[in-house]
């Protein structure tokens, strides 16, 4: 069944998972799962923003809020992150 999805459609359902891991406070889990879903579909606005809170180094911080701007320019949330 899930080989009939699309990358995009597996790219969502890993971007839910990860945010279910990152709300359980599993930040590596939540890492693993959304770095897979902005490879799957670099242009998953959510997967950005979300992996982008799961990362610790700034300058990899800075590149997911980037990517998310660059999909969508008027994101706030990833404005935000800029502060």
């Amino acid at each position: 069944m899930s080989e009939s999805l699309t990358p995009q459609q597996r790219a969502e359902r890993l971007v839910d998972e990860g945010i279910t891991a990152m709300k359980a406070g599993d930040r590596g889990r939540a890492r693993q799962l959304l770095g897979q879903a902005v490879q799957l579909d670099a242009a998953n606005e959510r997967g950005w923003l979300w992996l982008s809170g799961a990362l610790s180094d700034a300058v990899q911080r800075r590149y997911c809020l980037e990517r998310v701007l660059a999909i969508n320019p008027n994101n706030e949330a990833a404005r935000r992150g800029f502060l």
